[in-house]
């Protein structure tokens, strides 16, 4: 739910707050948002309460954006007291292991970012900022000689990375062939409160998938098939953080953002 309260002054500029009390994704902070915006006489405030969450759909979109729509001569604040997002990445797939054919973990997916700002912003922030976690890399696969059964392994599924929408878990390794054989686990996706775990390596000779990253934090790198080996390949490597802030030099005149939690990078 979003309300606005609008205040008139002397010299005729227009005083608005525009208050977020619902959870909600992907926000546009724009002048359609202010009802009557006046060109280049609007001083906007955009609250955020405290237990409310702005999250993004996808790690392609922002959870937050104050966007161009706004006059150079208008003002715009932003204060957030509650937590503004970015989407966590998905987990890789853990390695092959058929019938002696090997395919290495695949890297995680990256995650998304939290806050966008193309116009200069004052922001105060009491409450939590920051960008998904990147998705766990997939296990490497192994091969073995045990007994001369000749087991095929696959690796374990990277965990899904922390974000307001969770970065999915990694699918499992197939591990065919050869007595004893074995998949590789799923990994577990990620969710608004934690990342999500590597899935277990399919057998001693394959590697499990690598967690995915908290909050601004990059996803861990899934694990080369184990020792003992007669093949093995490496696990992928973990998904790219989200950042917490694109548009540093717009917000509190180059400051970034400043106080509360922030996590991930400001550029």
């Amino acid at each position: 739910m979003f309300n606005a309260r609008n205040l008139f002054f002397a010299g005729g500029r227009k005083i608005v707050t525009v208050t977020i009390s619902a959870d909600t994704n992907n926000y546009i902070a724009s002048t359609s948002q202010v009802t009557g915006y006046r060109a280049g006489f609007t001083d906007v405030t955009f609250v955020v309460n405290s237990g409310v969450t702005v999250g993004s759909a996808s790690t392609g979109s922002f959870a937050f954006t104050v966007n161009t729509s706004w006059n150079v001569a208008d003002t715009v604040k932003v204060t957030n007291g509650g937590s503004i997002l970015g989407a966590g990445g998905a987990g890789g797939s853990g390695g092959d292991s058929i019938n002696s054919t090997m395919t290495a973990g695949a890297v995680g997916s990256g995650a998304g970012s939290a806050v966008s700002v193309l116009r200069a912003v004052t922001w105060t922030n009491t409450g939590t900022v920051g960008g998904g976690g990147g998705g766990g890399g997939g296990g490497g696969a192994g091969y073995g000689l045990v007994g001369k059964n000749n087991p095929n392994f696959g690796g374990g599924g990277g965990g899904g990375g922390r974000g307001q929408v969770g970065g999915s878990g990694g699918a499992f390794g197939d591990g065919i062939g050869g007595t004893g054989a074995a998949n590789g686990g799923t990994g577990t996706a990620g969710t608004s409160a934690a990342a999500g775990g590597g899935g277990a390596a399919g057998g001693s000779f394959a590697g499990a998938g690598g967690s995915g990253g908290s909050l601004g934090s990059a996803g861990s790198t899934g694990a080369t098939g184990g020792a003992g080996y007669t093949g093995r390949t490496a696990g992928g490597a973990g998904g790219a953080a989200g950042a917490a802030l694109s548009g540093l030099s717009f917000v509190n005149a180059g400051a970034g953002i400043t106080g509360g939690t922030v996590s991930g990078g400001q550029s």
